[in-house]
């Protein structure tokens, strides 16, 4: 049987009556995006490094071209997953 939740680095997620279980897929896509976000040099989200405080950026808008960029949403019907992901390498 599986287990009724899913363990990351810093957080679990208790999926046991969840119609949507965290997959494969979107635990790839969140490593995806940490490493996209993420500060190699100073381990803090790349879009909390901008000075324009109205720099937000749209997924799917400029793949890949996060210069400037100061808020994510994330919108879905799921755990939010994503954010989460992001969070933990801040």
């Amino acid at each position: 049987m599986a287990n009724s939740y899913f363990k990351f680095r810093q957080f679990r997620i208790d999926q046991e009556d969840c119609a949507m279980k965290v997959c494969t897929d979107a635990c790839i896509l969140g490593a995806w995006y940490a490493s996209k976000f993420v500060s190699k040099d100073r381990g803090y989200p790349k879009f909390l490094n901008t000075g324009n405080q109205d720099s937000t950026y749209f997924l799917g808008s400029d793949a890949g071209n996060f210069s400037g960029v100061k808020n994510i949403l994330d919108v879905g019907s799921g755990t939010g997953l994503l954010m989460m992901m992001l969070a933990q390498n801040t």
